[in-house]
């Protein structure tokens, strides 16, 4: 253990004839942890802090104005951090045992990123590859929750650093709840989604940017209380706007948006409510394409089940099943 602490002190003090203005404290107790660290460029400041065995943390930062905050409690817990490029701020707190978060971000500027774990074998992702001012905050309490956000950007000539002022936001609170955001090459986009029981699945998935020029200006709302609801909302087109709303057991909503300035809203209370597309029961998603449709649907009781779909423009629909 002295062993380990002198190490990352000489480290330290390697980084600060480098660069003047880095900042590392570094505290563990226990036994068997483990934390490599890295620093590079200027105005860099670090603090990582664990308690507890079999803790294993790994920390790298290069560019300048980051700021990176690690704090472990517990044991078998994993972090790990890696930003590049300028002014990013990233804070991780794990409380229990065998939690799991990973943050990565390369090219990209001017990112947030925090996760908060709270509980035992908890997963926690977020991923961002190019561009972009992104701020993800990841809040899970319980046992077993994953979340995963992922924001990338294309590549090619068009636009190398395409993904801009993305924001995230996911808390579960309960147990084997599973989040995930997908966003690739689109900018402007907001997602929230927000899991209180057990057993839920909630998924949104964005895609666009200047190649292939979709996805832009997108909102995205996930709420889901209760046990084992499932929700899908799937936005290809621009300025989009979705509200999806579960509230009981085992209902299931998916919804897909394919064109632009489409606002679909749609409530789900009671148990085993289904809605679905047109064409399979089980796969599709309710399909919205056209341009400028509004949808407001609205579902009580138990075992309803609908099969809908808007296609072309400036089109409003109004659906409520209720068997209370």
């Amino acid at each position: 253990m002295k062993k380990l602490i002198l190490s990352l002190l000489t480290a330290a003090s390697v980084g600060a004839v480098c660069a003047q203005s880095n900042t590392l404290s570094l505290s563990q107790t226990g036994d068997g942890n483990s934390a490599p660290v890295s620093q590079g460029g200027s105005g860099n400041v670090g603090t990582i802090t664990t308690t507890g065995d079999n803790n294993q943390v790994s920390f790298a930062q290069n560019g300048r104005g980051n700021i990176g905050t690690l704090s472990t409690t517990g044991n078998r817990n994993t972090a790990s951090l890696q930003t590049w490029s300028t002014e990013n701020q990233v804070s991780m707190t794990q409380l229990g045992n065998d939690n799991t978060a990973t943050i990565n971000s390369f090219i990209s500027n001017n990112n947030q990123f925090s996760i908060n774990q709270n509980g035992e074998g908890n997963s926690a992702s977020t991923v961002s590859s190019w561009g972009g001012n992104h701020q993800v905050s990841i809040t899970q309490t319980g046992n077993h929750n994953q979340s995963s956000v992922r924001a990338s950007g294309y590549d090619g000539q068009a636009a190398p650093f395409d993904s801009y002022n993305n924001q995230v936001s996911i808390t579960q609170t309960g147990n084997d709840n599973v989040s995930n955001a997908n966003i690739q090459y689109s900018s402007d986009n907001q997602i929230s989604i927000s899991q209180t029981g057990n057993g839920n699945n909630a998924r949104t998935n964005h895609t666009g940017g200047i190649n292939p020029g979709n996805g832009d200006y997108n909102q995205a709302t996930i709420s889901q209380t209760g046990d084992a609801n499932q929700a899908l909302i799937d936005q290809q087109g621009n300025e989009n706007q979705a509200t999806l709303t579960q509230s009981g057991i085992s209902n299931e909503a998916r919804l897909l948006q394919g064109s632009s300035q489409n606002i679909a809203t749609i409530v789900q209370e009671g148990t085993s409510n289904v809605l679905t597309g047109l064409e399979s029961m089980s796969t599709s998603a309710l399909q919205v394409q056209g341009t400028s449709n509004s949808l407001l649907l609205n579902q009580t009781g138990d075992g309803n089940v609908l099969r809908f779909g808007q296609f072309g423009s400036n089109n409003t629909a109004t659906v409520t099943q209720r068997s209370y």
